[in-house]
């Protein structure tokens, strides 16, 4: 089964994959599940959607784990294709899909030098909120509204921000507007800010 991740783990930073062999093969044979060449090392939310974080054993690169009893994507659907075809600077990649020891699953990368952000203090607040808004245009633009903008969907590397999680049926009520309310209400807890901060430049 899944390993679990430590206390508070949308505030921990993501350990670095490593491309060294043995690390991988002890992962392997650990019984971590296991997804095509995708290893999921722990869990990050559990839900009807579980969120993992993981290691393509292939090459030593990170990416996230989308689990569900439930299809994530459904037969003779092109909610994939559209999926895989999202590509947008701030959003990460969708890399595979299928079906694995009875759970449905969806892979998407997460580059190297990602992590959560236990707070907004000290962060270009303005530069991760305007990245968070692009995605969010983007997804818009594609009709794609992601419907689950939280803490562990927001990836930051010191300069750009990464929302994963987006394309997945997270809820039948999704919507730009709930999309955007969910990020300002988001960004304000991390930035100790008023409830609905936005940025002077803000899209």
């Amino acid at each position: 089964s899944l390993l679990p991740i430590s206390p508070s783990p949308h505030l921990s930073p993501h350990p670095r994959a490593s491309s060294n062999p043995l690390q991988k093969f002890i992962l392997y044979t650990l019984g971590v599940d296991i997804y095509g060449p995708y290893v999921a090392d722990r869990v990050i939310e559990y839900g009807e959607i579980t969120t993992a974080y993981g290691i393509d054993r292939v090459t030593g690169m990170p990416v996230l784990i989308f689990t569900s009893d439930s299809p994530l994507v459904l037969e003779n659907d092109t909610s994939f294709e559209n999926n895989a075809a999202l590509e947008h600077p701030n959003l990460a990649l969708t890399l595979e899909h299928g079906l694995s020891g009875g759970r449905y699953f969806v892979v998407q990368a997460l580059p190297m030098g990602y992590s959560h952000v236990k707070s907004l203090r000290g962060v270009a607040l303005e530069h991760f909120y305007n990245g968070a808004r692009a995605a969010l245009a983007y997804l818009r633009e594609k009709e794609r509204p992601h419907g689950a903008v939280r803490t562990h969907h927001l990836w930051w590397d010191g300069e750009n921000l990464l929302l994963a999680g987006a394309g997945l049926p997270w809820t039948e009520a999704a919507s730009p507007e709930n999309d955007v309310g969910a990020l300002e209400a988001l960004i304000a807890g991390l930035a100790g800010t008023p409830d609905g901060v936005r940025p002077a430049s803000a899209p």
